[in-house]
C-alpha cells in the first residue's frame, strides 16, 4: 500500500516534474524528487518486528509502518512511475549491486513501466544498482527518442554498446563509461562506437587507473580518430562526434581558406574597419585575431586597442610553475599555466598538455606576456593579484614603470615581505581603492615611505594579512580609510583615541589586532561610559547623523580592537540615558 505517494501528489506539479534519484543503502533508501525534496525509508526494529520509518522533512511529515523498508519503498515507487505524465530530466538509481533488495527494486521498476499505457520519457539515465542484463531489460521499455545521456559502470561494455547502437540509432546519444579498470577489449568496444556518429554525439571514458595505459599509448590506439575531436586527460577521455559526418576533408578546407584569404585581409587589414571591430572586442578575441596573419597583427598593433581586462592574477607555484588568470569585462576567466620545460620528461603526467613550457626564461616569459596583455590597457582593472617572490615583483614593477601612464587598478593584492616589495608596485598604479598585502607569519613589516604615497592616501580599504606591522598607529596615516584589518605589534591609549576620532568622521569598519597592549587606566576615564561583558570593554558614541552610533569593542582575549557603526536602536538604553 503506497504511503508517501499521497504526500507527493499533494506537492506542486512544477516541483515534482524534474528528476527522480534513488539512493539505496543497506538499511535505508532515499527517494529524491527535486533538490531539497527527499523521502526517506529507514529500516527499524520495534518489539522484535521489522518496521519502516517514512519521513519527508520538506513536507514535515513522518510515519512508522510494519513491513520491510524495500517493499514499503517499492509500493510508492511503483505508483509514482505508473502515474508519471511528464518526462524525467534525470533518472538515477544509485548504490552498489551487491546490496540486498536491488533485484526486488528491478522487478518493481519493470512491472511499473510495463503497466503504463505509454513508455516513460527520460532524458538522462544512470542505473548503478543493476547489472548489464537488468539495465538492458529496463531500457527496452523506456522511450528511446528522448534519451540524451546514458551513464554505465558495469562490466560488459561490448554488450551494452551493441544494444545502444540498435536501440537508439539515429537519436544522437551521449554515453559515459566508468570503470576502475579498462581492458584492451573494453577500449576496442569504445573504438568501434566511434564509427557511429549518427548514433553517438559524445563518448566519455572515466576513472582509468590501469597503469599500462599511458596517454601516448591511448592516442596511438585510437588513431586514426581526429585528435582535435578527442581530449585525453588523467582518468578521462572524451570523444566528440558532433557533426563528423558533415565535416569537409582536409583538401576541401584548404581550398576554402585560400579562396577567402584575400577577402579576410580586405576586412581585417583595413585600419578603419578594424578600429570599428576592435571597439567591442576584448582580450581573448584580440589575441586570436593577432594570430591569424602577420598583416592583421600589424594592423591591430598600430591601433593599440584596449583589451578591457578586469581581473589579472599571477600566482607563483615554486620556481618552476605559474598560474595566470585573466578575465575580460564580459567574459569568463581564462587560466594559463606556465611550466619549466624540464617537466616534459615526465611522460606519465596527464597534465602535460595543459601548460605553456619555457626554458630558462620562465620568469621572463610570464612577465613579457603580462607586458603585452596590459600594454594598451586604458580602462580600470578591478583586481590585480601578484602572488610571487621578490624577483617576480621586481620584474612586474619594471613593466608598470615603463608604461606611459599608471595602470588603473581598483584592488591590489600583493605578496610582500618588506616595504621594498610594495614600493616596486604601488607607486605605478592609479585609482587604487583597496590595498591588500599578503605575507608570512614570521614577517615583521615596517612602513616608512609607503604611507606617504598618494595611492595610500587615496585608498579606502587596507588589509595586511599574516604578518605584524611594527609602526606606531599614527605613523600609518590611516585618516582616509573606511575599512581596516591589520595586526600591529602594540597598541596604547593614545592609539584608541586616535582611531576613535577617525572613525567618527564617516562609516567605517576597523579591526586592529595587536600582540601587546599598553593601554592604561586613563582610557576608561577619557572615554566613559563603558560596559564590560565577557572580558570586553564596549563604548558607544553618537555621530553627526543622529540615528548612527560608533561602537568600539576592546576584546582582550582575542587581542583585537574593533570600530564599527550601528543604528541608534541597537544602543543599550542605559547609554542613551547617560548621554542625555
Amino acid at each position: 500500500m503506497p504511503i508517501a505517494y499521497e504526500w507527493i501528489s499533494e506537492y506542486g506539479k512544477e516541483e515534482k516534474d524534474q528528476l527522480l534519484h534513488v539512493f539505496v543503502y543497506a538499511n535505508a533508501i532515499f527517494f529524491q524528487l527535486v533538490k531539497h525534496f527527499e523521502i526517506k525509508y529507514r529500516k527499524i526494529e520495534e518489539n522484535g518486528k521489522g518496521s519502516t520509518r517514512v519521513e519527508c522533512d520538506k513536507l514535515n511529515k513522518d510515519t512508522t509502518i510494519e513491513g520491510d523498508y524495500i517493499q514499503v519503498f517499492c509500493d510508492d515507487f511503483k505508483e509514482f512511475l505508473i502515474n508519471r505524465k511528464c518526462a524525467l530530466t534525470s533518472f538515477k538509481l544509485l548504490g552498489h549491486q551487491s546490496i540486498t533488495g536491488t533485484t526486488q527494486i528491478h522487478e518493481c521498476l519493470e512491472f511499473a513501466l510495463k503497466s503504463r499505457s505509454d513508455k516513460l520519457e527520460v532524458i538522462g539515465i544512470r542505473f548503478e544498482i543493476f547489472n548489464t542484463k537488468q539495465q538492458i531489460d529496463i531500457l527496452q521499455i523506456i522511450n528511446p527518442n528522448d534519451v540524451m545521456h546514458f551513464y554505465y559502470n558495469s562490466d560488459d561494455i561490448g554488450e551494452v554498446s551493441t544494444f545502444l547502437r540498435n536501440w537508439n540509432q539515429g537519436c544522437r546519444l551521449e554515453v559515459t563509461f566508468q570503470r576502475l579498470y579498462f581492458s584492451t577489449a573494453d577500449f576496442m568496444c569504445v573504438k568501434e562506437m566511434l564509427n557511429y556518429p549518427s548514433t553517438f554525439v559524445r563518448i566519455n571514458v572515466t576513472c582509468i587507473i590501469n597503469n599500462e595505459w599511458s596517454k601516448e599509448r591511448l592516442m596511438i590506439f585510437f588513431k586514426p580518430f581526429r585528435l582535435y575531436s578527442a581530449v585525453f586527460r588523467w582518468r578521462e577521455i572524451s570523444f566528440n562526434l558532433e557533426n563528423q559526418s558533415e565535416e569537409m576533408n582536409l583538401a576541401e578546407q584548404i581550398d576554402c581558406l585560400s579562396l577567402q584569404y584575400t577577402r579576410l585581409l580586405e576586412v581585417f587589414g583595413n585600419r578603419l574597419l578594424m578600429k570599428v571591430i576592435l571597439e567591442g572586442a576584448e582580450w581573448f578575441y584580440i589575441q586570436n585575431l593577432r594570430k591569424v596573419s602577420r598583416d592583421i597583427r600589424a594592423c591591430i598593433d598600430t591601433l593599440k586597442p584596449d583589451p578591457h581586462i578586469i581581473h589579472y592574477s599571477i600566482t607563483q607555484n615554486g620556481l618552476d610553475e605559474f598560474d595566470i588568470i585573466i578575465q575580460p569585462r564580459n567574459g569568463e576567466k581564462k587560466c594559463i599555466r606556465y611550466r619549466n620545460r624540464e617537466f616534459l620528461q615526465y611522460k606519465e603526467d596527464w597534465n602535460v598538455d595543459s601548460f605553456v613550457y619555457c626554458g630558462n626564461q620562465l620568469f621572463e616569459r610570464v612577465v613579457n606576456d603580462f607586458k603585452v596583455n596590459i600594454e594598451h590597457q586604458k580602462s580600470r582593472i578591478n583586481e590585480l593579484i601578484l602572488d610571487g617572490d621578490a624577483k617576480l615583483t621586481e620584474l612586474i614593477g619594471n613593466v608598470l614603470k615603463s608604461r606611459g601612464t599608471p595602470l588603473n587598478v581598483k584592488k591590489l593584492e600583493l605578496k610582500g615581505t618588506n616595504e621594498k616589495d610594495i614600493l616596486k608596485i604601488l607607486p605605478y598604479l592609479n585609482s587604487v581603492e583597496h590595498i591588500l598585502i599578503n605575507s608570512d607569519a614570521t614577517v615583521r613589516l615596517y612602513l616608512n615611505d609607503v604611507p606617504k604615497l598618494e595611492q595610500w592616501k587615496n585608498a579606502h580599504a587596507l588589509e595586511v594579512k599574516n604578518c605584524t606591522i611594527l609602526n606606531l598607529i599614527p605613523e600609518l596615516n590611516l585618516h582616509n580609510f573606511k575599512f581596516i584589518d591589520i595586526r600591529v605589534n602594540s597598541i596604547n591609549t593614545d592609539d584608541v583615541i586616535y582611531l576613535k576620532e577617525i572613525a567618527t568622521q564617516s562609516v567605517v569598519s576597523f579591526s586592529i589586532h595587536y600582540n601587546n597592549s599598553e593601554i592604561d587606566a586613563s582610557l576608561y576615564t577619557t572615554l566613559p561610559p563603558y560596559e564590560e561583558p565577557d572580558f570586553k570593554c564596549i563604548w558607544y558614541f553618537p555621530m553627526s547623523i543622529s540615528v548612527k552610533f560608533l561602537k568600539i569593542e576592546l576584546d582582550e582575549p582575542e587581542e583585537t580592537l574593533r570600530f564599527f557603526h550601528i543604528d541608534r536602536k541597537d544602543v543599550p538604553e542605559d547609554f542613551l540615558n547617560a548621554l542625555n
